[in-house]
């Protein structure tokens, strides 16, 4: 899908995982279901909490390593990939904070070990709505909703340290209970 997919290859492993940027989305509650169900096997998040691909990237890192030493805190690398998102310990928290809402109208979709894309294909076809490209993802991030769950200011958001991506890529190394 060139630009509008991107499409990254794991360094802790040799797993390819791809995101895809969805606007226009008008069956979430369906999507919900399905990925409840274990019938769509992916991630589905809201961009607005998304700062940049490095916070993607740092997530879906930790996730893979955690994977690969089997010590994942959820069932599947896709919950993982989310809770590593959250900034506290609470799974179920993550989910409901993290993941699409019944109403989401904007939709990031994450997909694991998808070498061929096989899996975001289904992704796509599954999604009622309008694949964005994903240099867009900072277009719809909101600040203040970041700011509000990462407990930051607005200095600290903006600031040359990518003060998000570093909690990401920092809670992979604290133990959480």
């Amino acid at each position: 899908m060139g630009e509008l997919e991107a499409l990254f290859e794991g360094l802790c492993c040799a797993k390819v995982y791809r995101a895809c940027l969805f606007s226009e989305v008008s069956n979430s509650k369906k999507l919900k279901e399905l990925l409840f169900m274990g019938t769509l096997d992916c991630a589905l998040i809201k961009p607005n909490l998304i700062r940049g691909s490095d916070q993607i990237f740092c997530a879906a890192e930790s996730a893979l390593l955690k994977e690969l030493s089997k010590t994942m805190k959820t069932k599947n690398i896709n919950t993982e990939f989310i809770f590593n998102l959250y900034p506290e310990h609470q799974i179920s928290e993550a989910l409901k904070c993290i993941s699409i809402t019944d109403q989401s109208n904007d939709i990031l979709a994450i997909t694991f070990d998808d070498p061929d894309g096989a899996k975001m294909t289904n992704v796509r076809q599954t999604i009622d709505g309008k694949i964005i490209p994903f240099a867009r993802l900072t277009d719809l991030s909101d600040e203040k909703s970041i700011c509000a769950l990462y407990k930051l200011t607005e200095t600290e958001l903006n600031s040359p340290a990518n003060l998000v991506c570093s909690y990401v890529a920092m809670s992979s190394l604290v133990q959480r209970a």
